[in-house]
């Protein structure tokens, strides 16, 4: 569903960057998160091309020096927007973060919140980061729900 160009895009933006185990963070962690979403959400989003693409890019403006513009330019407005749905904006405590993410009442940056969330508690056997995430998770996934109901 994601082209090798937003493979290739996102490896080339993450260069470098290793999880806390040593792995490559974008082949362990980007590409997990879209493999959540292709077996279990895709079915569920309104532009699933679009949203793959922004949960393979999902921590492209956060953490690496891509900016929104850039992708806007290669990827277009909607997987731009999206990956700046969820981005957390410098400063931001992750508690409003979310409820940023609820409200803007996107569905798909729902979609790509919650394949981050399902690949960063598969990584957490216990402990306040992974209580955070399930909270998190929960309030996604009733937003979603409500959302969703409405269309």
């Amino acid at each position: 569903m994601t082209s090798e160009n937003t493979k290739s895009f996102g490896g080339k933006a993450h260069a470098g960057q290793k999880r806390l185990d040593s792995s490559d963070y974008f082949e362990t962690h980007c590409l997990g998160a879209l493999k959540i979403f292709e077996e279990k959400y895709s079915g569920c989003a309104r532009m699933p091309t679009d949203v793959a693409d922004a949960v393979c890019l999902h921590d492209t403006i956060e953490d690496t020096d891509v900016t929104y513009a850039q992708l806007k330019e290669e990827f277009g407005s909607t997987v731009a927007n999206l990956v700046s749905i969820v981005s957390k904006q410098e400063g931001e405590q992750y508690a409003p973060f979310i409820i940023r993410i609820i409200e803007s009442g996107d569905p798909d940056a729902i979609l790509v919140k919650l394949c981050d969330l399902e690949y960063n508690m598969s990584d957490l056997k216990k402990g306040s980061m992974l209580d955070k995430y399930k909270l998190a998770h929960y309030m996604l996934t009733q937003a979603f729900t409500k959302i969703h109901t409405k269309s």
